[in-house]
């Protein structure tokens, strides 16, 4: 191919001397003077249309659905005593470092309130600015050193996941400070973060955002890629639906448990005037690395982890959770009456 690439280019540039050669040669002819002018006019206008009509836009879409579990008492994410491996499915940060409850904690006695009053729509908007800061603490946290990253992530036999955020190269881009997170989400002060100090993009990169009561949508453009993150909201639903049986809970009271959902669209749409540029490779890694660390919010790929990992931890036991704690409660009671006895 390459052969191939040169040759073109090599006869491209022998027929260009020899047509700039035959017309100074002639260039006192006026046929030279006149026809000349509009041939090249003619190539060069092909020359053009080719490359416009070669140059495709991309376009890429993914969508997902997001849920939340979330337990009475606290309004928090629900987590089974008896199934530590719950918290990856109810809290939607549970497979990443950025956990709802700890993000949630600046607006918990809102979100309590919130609760206690059975206002599901203010609950939607409250835990959908807790989405967005998790969003927002993957991004910072993801491209903590350059825009250009290369996570990776293992499944470890001794428990969760291991991530490494190693750059693939340093890379010069926009840095923005947390103030300036906070001013373009209508000063939020939630969506500060006080773990990354800023917001690494790549050069020339403009970010806006756009919030109302039923959706949120976050836009980051520069001269390769237009990329847009739109959170809508999608009702509450009440009760545990399976969890309730893993977790050998009663049907009574089950339906106060309440459950925001959300719909998340990831948009990118590349610049076909830029699709052979050197540099758009990296600007499509740059949209495949921030797909890919928000998949991880995504219910199906949480609820397939943890039905994975629960099925893998109780196949092979003989005795219910509830079961095994009593049993382990009633040992630990022999144990100390006989220390007791003298």
């Amino acid at each position: 191919m390459l052969s191939l690439k040169v040759t073109i280019w090599a006869f491209v540039g022998l027929m260009g001397l020899a047509t700039a050669y035959l017309a100074w040669m002639n260039r006192a002819s006026e046929k030279v003077a006149t026809n000349l002018p509009t041939a090249l006019a003619v190539g060069v206008a092909g020359a053009l249309v080719t490359l416009v009509f070669g140059l495709q836009p991309e376009s890429r879409k993914q969508t997902f659905a997001l849920e939340y579990v979330l337990e009475p008492a606290t309004g928090l994410p629900f987590s089974c005593a008896f199934v530590p491996e719950s918290r990856r499915y109810t809290d939607a940060g549970g497979a990443t470092v950025f956990q709802a409850w700890h993000v949630a904690a600046p607006i918990l006695p809102e979100i309590r309130e919130t609760f206690q009053k059975g206002d599901d729509s203010q609950l939607e908007q409250l835990y959908r600015r807790v989405f967005l800061k998790q969003v927002l603490e993957t991004l910072r946290f993801t491209f903590i050193k350059s825009w250009d990253a290369d996570p990776s992530r293992f499944s470890l036999p001794t428990g969760g996941e291991t991530t490494t955020y190693a750059p693939r190269q340093v890379r010069l881009g926009r840095s923005l400070a947390n103030g300036e997170v906070v001013a373009i989400f209508n000063g939020d002060s939630l969506l500060a973060s006080d773990f990354v100090p800023k917001l690494n993009l790549p050069p020339n990169t403009n970010l806006r955002a756009t919030i109302d009561k039923r959706t949120t949508t976050i836009v980051a453009s520069n001269p390769f890629v237009s990329l847009t993150i739109h959170i809508a909201d999608r009702g509450v639903a009440r009760g545990l639906g399976l969890l309730r049986e893993v977790c050998r809970l009663p049907n009574e009271g089950s339906d106060t448990f309440r459950r925001p959902r959300y719909e998340v669209t990831i948009t990118a749409d590349f610049n076909g005037l830029r699709s052979g540029h050197p540099a758009m490779p990296l600007y499509r890694h740059w949209v495949d690395v921030i797909t890919g660390e928000l998949a991880q919010f995504d219910s199906s790929t949480r609820w397939a982890a943890f039905r994975d990992e629960f099925i893998l931890s109780y196949s092979r036991r003989t005795q219910t959770p509830l079961d095994e704690l009593m049993a382990e409660t009633i040992q630990k009671a022999k144990q100390a009456a006989r220390t007791q006895t003298p």
